[in-house]
């Protein structure tokens, strides 16, 4: 039962660590 939110969180980090990533390119 503790493993899936855990999972769900690390998912949404590393979405979100893309998505920043993709912005700040195209910002540049």
């Amino acid at each position: 039962p503790l493993d899936k939110p855990i999972a769900s969180k690390m998912r949404r980090a590393n979405w979100n660590k893309e998505f920043f990533f993709q912005l700040f390119a195209h910002m540049r």
